[in-house]
């Protein structure tokens, strides 16, 4: 995924929460995008709540599927949204995500659905 995204393409900030809301995004991409959205908050509670790192593949699997229906859904800047999202959901765990061994697995989770994403993660 590119990471350079445009502000006015999500429709806010690069920097800050991109909500579903301020996207210009067809009511299929919404539909499709919420299940997006649901997969990659069950991967961040699961790793939270410590589930056993044989969940991240599920997780992974989920986030990989999820984000093809989504893309393949037509409508206008879809990509760049899904990439933008991705890129403030990844910073925004991090913050969430205290245990410094939660991070690294969180980072190496996070490489194999959302690569360039992983340069957010502090």
């Amino acid at each position: 995924m590119i990471l350079a995204v445009a502000a006015a393409v999500a429709g806010c900030a690069p920097d800050y929460w991109c909500t579903i809301e301020s996207a210009d995004l067809s009511i299929e991409q919404r539909a499709a995008f919420a299940k997006y959205e649901h997969a990659a908050i069950d991967w961040k509670n699961s790793l939270i709540s410590g589930a056993p790192e044989s969940e991240d593949r599920r997780h992974v699997e989920a986030l990989t599927a999820s984000a093809q229906d989504f893309l393949q859904v037509k409508g206008n800047g879809g990509k760049r949204y899904l990439e933008a999202w991705t890129r403030n959901f990844v910073t925004q765990s991090a913050s969430d995500i205290s245990d410094a061994d939660l991070r690294l697995r969180a980072a190496a989770s996070a490489r194999r659905w959302a690569p360039e994403a992983v340069a957010y993660l502090p």
